[in-house]
């Protein structure tokens, strides 16, 4: 321990200093919590939110994929089939929904889904090549009455809603 009073009076200060800027970053953050938690709109905090959009939440990446939020869009188009959903989707510079996405649309979302089948990006393959030489005559849905998954063929028509992937 020093007894110099200089070397006393530097420490003070060096402390004073350092427990000034945690004080300023601790009202920083402070700030932002109440904002957010307030519901401001997600702009504030950098995924841009446009109107009707609604926040989801986060899946987090592997080894393999990145980590990314998922910003539900507000249409639903009802009674299509796998490739008009996807068409459609795509026009709204979005994406069906991948699987996980629906478990967590699922989770957070529910209320923004009505009890019937939604399709997903997701394809899956079959022993017998489709009619169009593709090895996908399948694909992927998201059943919210039950929060099930299964897939069927492409030609069934089930909703669609559409979703953007912010990647961080």
């Amino acid at each position: 321990m020093t007894t110099d009073l200089k070397d006393i009076e530097a420490e003070i200060e060096a402390i004073s200093g350092a427990a000034a800027q945690l004080l300023t970053k601790l009202h920083l953050l402070k700030k932002r919590f109440v904002q957010l938690s307030e519901g401001l709109p997600a702009s504030i905090w950098g995924l841009g939110l446009k109107p009707g959009e609604m926040f989801a939440g986060t899946i987090f990446g592997d080894a393999h994929n990145r980590t990314y939020h998922l910003i539900l869009l507000p249409e639903t188009i009802m009674q299509v089939g796998w490739a008009d959903a996807t068409r459609w989707a795509e026009s709204c510079a979005a994406t069906l929904p991948n699987k996980k996405d629906m478990l967590l649309l699922s989770l957070n979302l529910s209320s923004e889904f009505r009890n019937v089948r939604y399709w997903t990006c997701d394809e899956e393959s079959c022993d017998n090549p489709s009619f169009d030489g593709s090895d996908y005559k399948y694909a992927w849905f998201h059943h919210f009455l039950h929060s099930s998954q299964n897939y069927d063929y492409k030609t069934e028509l089930y909703s669609a809603r559409a979703v953007r992937r912010v990647f961080i």
